[in-house]
């Protein structure tokens, strides 16, 4: 009712000043005859100003009616419509004539006589129009009271019925929850019987899903020195490079093995059971596998990492072993910022204590508390900065615990940290080590390159000629789709941004056509949507810029069908190896790969170019082209991380998500291309000296 009454007070206050409206008009009408009549009488022309300003007042009051206020409110008035259209025509009607009034005019009083004449007919429309919308606007007010009682009628029927309502759905509620009682009644027998099975499901969930958990932190460590070290080992030239490289590969592989020989028996022992798996473990073999599986971890951070394990031959759970050390030599590497982690081993009579004392972060004696519980670090903050899903030592805990030893920590926040355990074993005096596998070589393939950035072009061209594979070039979209038709290749390479037809309708023509080969996408945008953007239009797979060669190695022989790895590469004629220290794995590998002549040859173009690049984005910026802007950004960040510049390349990216450009983005965004080209430079020069 507040709402009606609102809403009934609003009419009538636009109805009140709609009525209004119409009494001005009138007012104003009878203030216009008046001093037309007082000039036509006394023939004082000072008086005509006095009559233009009631004539504007006038009009600007018929206004208001013409517009649809006063029709608005009371619009079942057709007679008051006429009226108001009647009154308005006139006054309209008389303003060439008001117009063309002026003092000095000849014959201004007989003009001024004529007006007056008209208004003195016309004043009677709105005095009439006057009472009408009163009459009007009263009928309205009545009409409203009996609105309102017919209203409170309803209203109170409804309250009625709704009340009645309410009695109804309490009486169902009532049934329905009896219902319900019985129905609990007979779902508590039925809970009571699977109660234990319930029970022994949920344990066996939570032990797997801590299995799987633990499996995914586990499994980085050796497949990381698997994966680096065999990329390594095909590029070095030497009998020692290679030595050292099988070796890194042979003890990341045992590492490897031992861990996934070990999945089986960690979900038995989750569910309480633990079978023993006792065999011959060389402990001065397995602290050199460790050392050669985490020296690259070491030296990426700068650590220094010493294992001192006593050779001696012993029996044991070379798995479980093997899992204890990894768990807490990787621990110690990822939380020690600088110094050295330290791994000692001691054999007294049939127990084997291993200690593993680091400089790190340490922890508080409140926090040690909570170590060794699953899913518990010490600080959520320490998840996020050094990753982890804080099950490693809870898994180091049930270990030990299995193997009839026990675990500990000593601990000092600033200075570091010594995890120790102790296991029972049994000496043995001899050990078989295991021995290498061969792999077969890759088969060439035919591989066609849609590029449209030159240097992306002759770098990946570069590589597929190192791997010993024949290609194909186009430098557009519709390039592409021709030479497929024309060359069948075994393989696509395909970028996604290139002019005429990009690489995503391009696929799509490819495959509309028939052609159902491997279809690579190539993009600076390594990013989800990228990926499913080719998969939807017909990609077969996705390899994010900068491409490296390991990357396409691995993709060509995936897409090959081969099981087994590639054959090793030789450097190029006259490629030498760049300096261990120098800081851009891009720019290495694309030396390792090419040769320096190459990638010098490629740096200068880059450099020659970069001026043209930015006369083209100073084009695009005054012209307020972002379109444009954002293309040639991406074709320069493409070439740029390809070659290893990076701050170029990411300044180039952060930019193509700020557009439109600003000339002095462009400033900032040329002077890292300058700093990068002479840091390329740098290294190269430092290389060709050595």
């Amino acid at each position: 009712m507040r709402l009606l009454d609102a809403e009934r007070d609003m009419d009538s206050i636009v109805r009140e000043d709609a009525v209004w409206a119409v009494f001005q008009t009138d007012r104003h009408m009878r203030e216009l005859h008046r001093h037309a009549q007082l000039i036509a009488e006394t023939g004082n022309t000072s008086l005509l100003d006095g009559l233009l300003f009631h004539y504007d007042i006038l009009y600007s009051r018929v206004q208001l009616l013409e517009r649809g206020t006063f029709l608005l409110d009371l619009s079942d008035q057709q007679k008051l419509a006429d009226l108001a259209d009647n009154i308005s025509d006139f006054v309209f009607g008389l303003t060439d004539q008001i117009d063309a009034l002026d003092p000095d005019m000849p014959n201004l009083i007989q003009r001024v006589s004529d007006i007056a004449q008209q208004l003195e007919v016309k004043r009677e429309l709105t005095n009439n129009l006057l009472l009408n919308a009163n009459s009007a606007a009263n009928a309205i007010r009545v009409n409203d009271r009996e609105i309102r009682g017919q209203i409170q009628d309803q209203l109170a029927f409804l309250a009625l019925g709704l009340i009645l309502a309410f009695v109804g759905i309490f009486v169902l509620l009532m049934l329905q929850l009896r219902n319900v009682a019985q129905s609990n009644r007979r779902m508590s027998v039925l809970r009571l019987r699977s109660e234990k099975q319930a029970e022994r499901a949920k344990a066996a969930s939570k032990a797997k899903s801590a299995f799987l958990a633990t499996m995914s932190h586990e499994i980085r460590t050796p497949l990381n020195g698997i994966i680096g070290s065999a990329d390594l080992l095909r590029l070095d030239t030497g009998p020692e490079a290679q030595a050292k490289r099988i070796g890194t590969i042979r003890a990341s592989a045992i590492l490897l093995r031992d861990l996934i020989d070990g999945i089986l028996d960690f979900s038995r022992m989750e569910a309480g059971v633990f079978e023993e798996r006792i065999v011959k473990v060389d402990l001065g073999e397995l602290g050199a596998i460790l050392k050669e599986a985490f020296a690259a971890q070491a030296d990426a951070s700068g650590l220094t990492l010493t294992v001192n394990l006593p050779p001696e031959r012993i029996l044991t759970n070379d798995a479980r072993l093997s899992q204890l050390m990894i768990n807490l030599i990787g621990n110690a590497l990822k939380f020690t910022p600088k110094g050295e982690v330290v791994v000692r081993g001691a054999l007294q009579d049939n127990l084997l204590r291993v200690e593993v004392q680091d400089d790190g972060i340490g922890i508080s004696a409140e926090d040690q508390r909570n170590l060794f519980k699953e899913f518990s670090q010490i600080d959520d903050s320490l998840s996020r900065r050094f990753g982890g899903s804080g099950l490693g030592l809870a898994i180091c805990k049930r270990i030990v615990a299995a193997l009839g030893g026990r675990m500990g920590v000593s601990s000092e926040v600033g200075v570091g940290s010594l995890f120790w355990f102790e296991i029972p074993v049994q000496r043995l005096k001899d050990n078989t080590p295991a021995a290498a596998s061969i792999a077969a070589p890759l088969r060439s393939l035919r591989v066609l390159v849609a590029e449209d950035n030159a240097v992306n072009a002759e770098v990946v061209i570069g590589m597929l000629t190192h791997l010993e594979h024949d290609h194909f070039y186009a430098a557009n979209g519709q390039q592409a789709i021709e030479a497929v038709a024309t060359h069948l290749p075994d393989i696509v390479l395909m970028d996604m941004q290139m002019p005429v037809i990009d690489g995503l309708e391009a696929t799509r023509r490819i495959r509309c056509r028939g052609y159902d080969g491997p279809i690579v996408g190539l993009t600076a945008n390594a990013f989800p949507e990228d990926r499913r953007a080719c998969l939807e239009a017909g990609m077969s797979d996705f390899i994010p810029k900068p491409i490296t060669l390991a990357a396409l190695e691995r993709i060509l022989s995936m897409h090959a069908g081969a099981l087994d790895a590639p054959p090793k590469r030789t450097l190029p004629e006259g490629a030498q190896t760049p300096e261990r220290g120098a800081a851009n794995p891009q720019l290495e590998d694309l030396f390792q790969t090419l040769g320096a002549e190459l990638v010098n040859s490629l740096i200068n173009r880059f450099a020659a170019e970069l001026p043209d690049v930015r006369a083209a984005l100073c084009d695009a910026i005054t012209a307020g082209d972002t379109n444009q802007q954002d293309n040639l950004l991406h074709t320069f960040k493409g070439g740029a991380l390809t070659l290893g510049m990076v701050k170029s390349g990411n300044e180039a990216h952060r930019l193509r998500g700020v557009l439109p450009l600003k000339r002095e983005n462009l400033a900032q965004l040329y002077t890292l291309a300058q700093q990068d080209i002479a840091m390329a430079k740098d290294i190269m020069s430092a290389v060709e000296v050595q």
